[in-house]
């Protein structure tokens, strides 16, 4: 702005009039600026030095040519940054949405600057004020939904700043829905007063939850929907009905409210139970009953639930170890539930009902019913089926059951009654049936009459069933003894629930009849062979054991079909493996058949040619993993197909060499000891990978088993403590070679030495004592005492050991000492008389060596001098089976 002293320019020019031929003196910034008017008293001043943004005052003064002066002075600002811009929706939650269609737009910039607006397809313009406030009142309604603006300022030094963006008008809400307790078997109804409440709203949103002054706040999730866990105190205790209020305010500012009423139900149902009236049989009341299934009945109430929520509630019955769940109850709270098996005649069984109300309140009642000893059934001998014990062939079967010792027994049965005799010490009978019997049901009761004069009954039945079933037995699809699909099925009728056995090739393959008499039963394809007749035989049996035979032939008239993998690399036939992560199926069939593969969810097909071979590349690479693939192939009506698995293996995972056998490794993972000359190595691998070791340039292969174990009995090693290096790697079934695995078998049969033995006294009763010396390095010390205890330590990387012991006074110390390779020697420490500081110790020759990893030995822990790095171990372990060790540092 022309005249307001501001300036964005950093070298200003300043000019003005005087005399002509005067010369003008500039300071201005600690510097003068001269120059000479011109001859119409014009002059001008470029200040030549950069300015910093700033303000400077000047001062001017001019020399006329007669010697005559005049003087001037001001001020100018320097400024060359581009105003700042803020942007705002005044009054609203974010900057960048509304809900205002004619919002209020204000900002704070450089003060009086130009402020300029451009939103939607409208422009606004204002000036700020002395502080840089600006605001200006949108005439026009924005659009719904997205709307682009961009604000440009232009401070009074001319700078200027662009800033776009947009502003987002939304003038509706998604509704509050699906309000409920999400963990309560009823929406709205709880039997907690912790309960979640949750809900559906719109993604983004403030929700907050109130109860009076109460109140808690959540962001919906972009899922829309939300969860909110009551809080203890939130809903106060005892109440029976909540109303909580649910408002949901958006970014834009639209909000939602929704009160709704909760209920509680806290009260524990009230549940009852006993034989029903027809189960109870003899005395009522008595809990006795002589039914084996008999009938359990019950209620269950609850004052504040009405009929319709009592409906609602379930009951779960156990006894004699079995729980029937979810038995239902009517609206007046009322339960039945007939058990589904026999109990044994003569026991007890106590019984737990419990009962869930609606909103899963419990409670339970537990009791007990007795069964009678009377009972009885058809005898084992005369049961002739094979999944009934009701049902028999035989005419004049046996029956047999239970009664009560010393009682009078009579069976009504066929319209006669017999007594029966009960034997003295287990009140078992038997009665056979003397004239014979038709088919059908036959009922019959037993009476019998205790010592007491009590009368018992128990009513029975069995069936009589002589009768071969019906059979009929075919294949699916089968049309002048041929079938053109290997998928057989073998078809037919026969009498309701028999057992039905077919016999083919060899095989045997059983299947049961339906309530109708229906059967049917597929083959597996990989059974047949096409192209060649195949005879069967079916045997139907009902229960009762009578049996009927069919029999006959088919023939496969399909196409014949072959399948391979071109890069199969298994040398197992029946498993396919390959490292081809897009393998190539091949194979052979009829000329010009339609040829399809179905494998991971994808089809492929292609079309055989003339000499009906076949082939198809799969497009997309299979991760390693083990697919079940189908191939099939159509020609016509008749169709053929093969389904197998394929093993897509791509890395071979390397093997480690167990630390077991003539190893010892627990000190250096990569380097084992050994005293053998030849030790054995073994480890895990991948199933049947081909194992490669090489041990100082010398190599030996094996194979693992089918768990990925082996075994390699290695070449002779170097000996005198020096190390074999070795590596080892695999090739998988799928022909992957896995990364080598190297490190040392250091060999050493030389027994341990022990040296610079001394033994301090640790306390002024010398009850204890501590021993120590130097051996060779992380070697086990084991000191053998007469309470059977063996005490241990190993000695650090330098050979240096202690351990504390009791003192044994005039007695001698027995020390074994074994080293990383399982080298063994044994020493003497005779008792000094004092404190000393070496002891020579006597060496014991040893007659039978043995390896330590086979001598289990018991070890108490004991402790290792520190080393230099000041690391303690202590150690407790049985020597050659496992060690445990702590570090501190």
């Amino acid at each position: 702005m022309v005249g307001d002293n501001i300036t964005n320019y950093s070298r200003p020019v300043l000019s003005g009039t005087t005399i002509v031929n005067s010369k003008i003196s500039l300071f201005v910034a600690g510097e003068e600026y001269t120059a000479t008017a011109d001859s119409e008293g014009k002059w001008s001043i470029p200040v030549s030095n950069e300015l910093e943004d700033g303000e400077y005052n000047y001062y001017i003064t001019a020399t006329a040519p007669d010697g005559r002066t005049g003087n001037y002075s001001d001020y100018f600002i320097i400024d060359t940054k581009d105003p700042d811009i803020s942007f705002t929706l005044n009054g609203e939650l974010r900057n960048d949405i509304t809900n205002v269609t004619m919002p209020l737009l204000t900002g704070l910039t450089e003060a009086k600057s130009t402020v300029s607006i451009i939103i939607g397809d409208s422009e606004y313009y204002t000036t700020s004020n002395s502080v840089g406030e600006w605001s200006i009142q949108t005439t026009r309604a924005l659009q719904e939904g997205i709307n682009n603006y961009t604000v440009t300022v232009i401070d009074q030094a001319g700078n200027n700043s662009i800033t776009q963006g947009t502003v987002t008008l939304d003038t509706t809400i998604l509704p509050l829905t699906g309000i409920k307790f999400s963990h309560s078997a009823d929406d709205r109804n709880s039997n907690t007063y912790t309960p979640t409440i949750e809900g559906w709203g719109e993604p983004g949103a403030m929700l907050t939850i109130s109860i009076g002054s109460r109140s808690r706040t959540l962001t919906i999730p972009e899922s829309r929907k939300w969860f909110f866990a009551v809080p203890p105190g939130f809903i106060q205790k005892g109440r029976t009905t909540q109303y909580i209020s649910f408002k949901e305010t958006d970014p834009a500012g639209n909000s939602n409210q929704k009160n709704i009423k909760f209920n509680f139900f806290t009260d524990k149902p009230d549940v009852s139970a006993d034989l029903s009236p027809d189960s109870d049989t003899g005395i009522h009341g008595d809990k006795i009953t002589n039914n084996l299934s008999p009938t359990l009945t019950g209620k269950i109430s609850s004052a504040r639930l009405s009929p319709d929520m009592i409906g609602r509630s379930k009951i779960s019955l156990t006894i004699d170890g079995v729980t029937y769940s979810n038995i239902s109850v009517d609206k007046n709270g009322n339960w039945s539930f007939k058990l589904p098996v026999e109990l044994s005649p003569g026991y007890i069984y106590h019984y737990t009902v419990n009962a869930s109300d609606f909103v899963g309140n419990t409670n339970s009642y537990t009791s007990f019913i007795k069964t009678s000893p009377l009972s009885g059934s058809l005898d084992i001998d005369s049961i002739t089926g094979q999944n009934s014990i009701i049902e028999t062939s035989n005419k004049l079967p046996t029956l047999s059951g239970t009664a009560t010792i010393g009682s009078e027994l009579v069976i009504n049965i066929n319209n006669t009654s017999q007594k029966v005799s009960v034997d003295s010490s287990t009140g078992a009978w038997t009665y056979k049936v003397t004239e014979s019997l038709g088919d059908g049901k036959h009922t019959f009761t037993l009476v019998e009459k205790n010592k007491n004069g009590k009368i018992n009954t128990f009513n029975g039945y069995f069936i009589v069933d002589t009768r071969a079933p019906e059979l009929t037995a075919s294949i699916s699809g089968i049309k002048d003894g041929k079938i053109h699909d290997p998928n057989v099925v073998f078809i037919g009728k026969t009498e309701p629930r028999a057992l039905v056995t077919i016999s083919v090739l060899g095989g045997t393959y059983q299947t049961k009849a339906d309530n109708k008499g229906d059967w049917s039963y597929p083959l597996n394809n990989k059974e047949l062979s096409v192209n060649q007749t195949i005879n069967y035989s079916v045997i139907a049996s009902n229960a009762a054991g009578n049996r009927s035979k069919a029999s006959g032939s088919f023939y496969i008239d399909t196409i014949n079909l072959t399948v391979g993998i071109d890069d199969q690399n298994s040398s197992k036939d029946k498993d396919v493996v390959t490292n081809n992560n897009k393998p190539i199926f091949s194979g052979v069939t009829e000329n010009d058949s339609n040829v399809s593969l179905k494998i991971n969810n994808d089809m492929y097909s292609t079309k055989a040619d003339q000499y009906g071979h076949w082939r198809i590349e799969l497009q997309k690479e299979l991760p390693d993993d083990t697919y079940t693939y189908t191939v099939t192939v159509n020609k016509g009506d008749k169709m053929n197909y093969i389904s197998d698995k394929i093993t897509i293996d791509t890395v071979a995972l390397p093997t480690h060499i167990n630390p077991v056998n003539d190893f010892d490794s627990h000190i250096h993972h990569d380097s084992y000891y050994t005293n053998t000359n030849q030790p054995t190595l073994t480890g895990i691998s991948e199933p049947h990978a081909k194992i490669i070791l090489n041990i100082n340039n010398n190599t030996s292969e094996t194979m693992a088993d089918e768990n990925g174990n082996w075994e390699l009995k290695t070449v002779s090693l170097k000996e005198g403590n020096t190390e074999n290096n070795y590596s080892i790697k695999i090739i998988d079934r799928a022909g992957n070679i896995s990364e080598e695995v190297t490190g040392q078998i250091i060999f050493d049969n030389t027994p341990p030495e022990l040296n610079n033995v001394s033994i301090h006294h640790q306390d002024s009763d010398n009850q204890l004592v501590t021993l120590s010396g130097k051996t060779k390095s992380n070697s086990m010390i084991v000191l053998s005492c007469d309470d059977n205890n063996d005490y241990s330590t190993r000695a650090n990387n330098e050979g240096e050991w202690m351990l504390k012991t009791y003192n044994r006074k005039d007695e001698s110390y027995n020390i074994k000492v074994i080293d990383q390779a399982g080298n063994e020697s044994e020493w003497v420490i005779k008792t000094p008389a004092s404190d000393t500081t070496t002891i020579v110790p006597e060496k014991v020759e040893i007659i039978d060596t043995h390896n330590i990893q086979n001598d289990s030995m018991n070890i108490i822990a004991a402790e290792i001098p520190p080393s230099e790095n000041g690391v303690h171990s202590q150690y407790s372990a049985d020597v050659g089976i496992e060690h445990h060790n702590e570090l501190s540092l």
